[in-house]
């Protein structure tokens, strides 16, 4: 055993003493976010003490908001209202006027828990992710690691083709050559459509939509999401216990696009723009894709798709989109309609 000097000494008391200062901020940080968790509940009660006393003796908060939100959305600047609206409307101004502030201590925790269920959903994302391209890609998806980012996007062949924008081809080296050297004629952006929304990565210039947005990792990640993780691990087949507090596919669908690129990149914490590409104006496009259809024929290869998304995802006996039929073509109609009888 080596002998012990002042100098070996004195490197042990400073290796204690820096431990012992992190240990009191780590203690002094939850101290202090349990006094601004407790301060900002507390502030939202004494806030609707007032109630009871200036605005309504009855009425629940929620139904003043709704009232208000209800007439905002009215397009008829003219609509009558009954006296029971017009006073749930007046108790919402009254409301307002004596706590000008709550609008926005409401809206500060609604963003605070929005911005904190992203951060839960990426976290969630990022190590099994990973276990799907090596179920996917085993011969090749070695050099992802669980808990880092770096190794992915482009820098890994596996998750640079689902990430490559369509209107490039990821096989050819001197697209990908461009892509990493940002070549302005190579630039990654929310403009392209990435490989990894079609169905088998496979794009068709020539029938755009045939394949998109039934990528077999994209329904993976949604089921991982707001299903259950297990349930992800069925996408093979249709579920038929999926469950979910309102059992159809809409705008969660797009928020996952969002999900699984950022979980496929090598982007280390979340934000808006990630190089060329914005997360805004792709989630924008997406939204853009189903709710802006304009002819018969975009209708019905929207409900197609979220049909497809519905029976994938909660199974034939779950699924909330029921295809109406037009009954009076069926046998048992054109049995008992007139002309028809024995």
């Amino acid at each position: 055993m080596p002998p012990v000097t002042a100098e070996t000494a004195d490197d042990v008391v400073a290796t204690c003493k820096r431990r012992i200062s992190e240990l009191e901020q780590e203690i002094n940080q939850i101290r202090n976010s349990h006094k601004q968790s407790n301060a900002d509940s507390g502030s939202l009660l004494i806030a609707g003490r007032c109630i009871r006393r200036l605005v309504s003796l009855t009425d629940r908060v929620e139904d003043l908001v709704n009232e208000a939100d209800r007439r905002a959305c009215m397009d008829d600047p003219e609509a009558q209202y009954t006296e029971e609206s017009d006073r749930l409307f007046s108790a919402h101004q009254r409301l307002l006027y004596w706590q000008p502030s709550l609008g926005k201590d409401v809206f500060k925790e609604l963003n605070r828990g929005a911005d904190s269920a992203r951060g839960d959903d990426a976290a969630s994302l990022k190590p099994i992710v990973i276990h799907w391209l090596m179920e996917a890609y085993p011969n090749a998806a070695s050099g992802l690691e669980f808990g880092m980012k770096h190794g992915r996007g482009f820098n890994h062949d596996v998750t640079g083709r689902l990430l490559c924008p369509v209107d490039y081809n990821w096989n050819d080296a001197t697209h990908r050559a461009a892509i990493l050297d940002s070549h302005p004629d190579f630039l990654v952006t929310s403009d392209s459509w990435p490989a990894f929304l079609y169905e088998g990565e496979t794009y068709d210039p020539k029938d755009p939509r045939k394949g998109l947005f039934k990528n077999l990792l994209l329904l993976k990640a949604f089921k991982h999401i707001f299903t259950s993780p297990s349930s992800a691990l069925k996408t093979g087949a249709e579920s038929e216990h999926t469950t979910l507090s309102k059992r159809q596919c809409k705008l969660d669908e797009c928020r996952t696009r969002s999900d699984l690129r950022f979980a496929l990149s090598s982007c280390g914490s979340w934000r808006i723009a990630d190089g060329d590409f914005n997360y805004h104006c792709f989630y924008n496009n997406v939204v853009s894709f189903f709710e802006c259809s304009e002819t018969a024929e975009d209708k019905k290869f929207t409900q197609d798709l979220l049909f497809w998304w519905n029976r994938k995802v909660f199974g034939r006996a779950n699924m909330s989109v029921y295809r109406p039929r037009n009954a009076s073509k069926m046998s048992v109609s054109m049995s008992l309609s007139k002309g028809h009888g024995v």
